[in-house]
C-alpha cells in the first residue's frame, strides 16, 4: 500500500513540475491542461473569478472536468450574470486515458443548468456521454 502512495505522491509532483496541476483538483487541472492544449487557449492565472482561460479572440473560456463514471460537473457560480464566454467540458475516462469535449455558450450552460440555492450555485449533470 505505502508503495501506491508514493507513486501516486510521485506521479502528483512530476505533473506539476511539467505545468499540468495548478491545484489539488486532478480532474480539473487535466481537463484545463487538455482543454488549452488542443483548443490552444490561454491559462488564466489559477485565482481568476469566472473563467479558467481566453481563446484567440479574446473571449473567456470556463474549463470544466469530469471523470467518468460521475457526471456532476463542478459547481458553477454566478452562471446568470455571463462570467465566461465559452463553457469547455472534458469528460475523461475512469482511466483518463481518452475523453471527449463537449463545448456550450454561457447561454446554453444556463438552459442546461439547475440551480442549487442551498450552495448558491448553477450544476449540469450530463447525459451518459460514452469516452474511448
Amino acid at each position: 500500500m505505502l508503495e501506491h502512495l508514493r507513486a501516486y505522491v510521485e506521479a502528483e509532483a512530476a505533473l506539476r513540475e511539467v505545468g499540468v496541476l495548478r491545484s489539488r483538483n486532478l480532474v480539473g487541472d487535466v481537463a484545463e491542461w487538455i482543454a488549452c492544449d488542443e483548443l490552444g487557449l490561454t491559462q488564466a492565472t489559477a485565482s481568476q473569478k469566472g473563467h479558467d482561460a481566453i481563446d484567440a479572440q479574446g473571449r473567456r473560456v470556463q474549463i470544466k472536468g469530469v471523470r467518468l463514471p460521475n457526471r456532476q460537473l463542478g459547481a458553477l457560480r454566478e452562471l446568470d450574470e455571463n462570467p465566461f464566454d465559452r463553457l469547455v467540458i472534458v469528460v475523461l475516462a475512469n482511466d483518463m486515458q481518452s475523453h471527449i469535449m463537449i463545448e456550450m455558450s454561457c447561454d446554453e450552460a444556463l438552459e442546461r443548468a439547475t440551480y442549487r440555492p442551498r450552495y448558491k450555485s448553477w450544476h449540469i449533470t450530463l447525459k451518459r456521454p460514452e469516452v474511448g
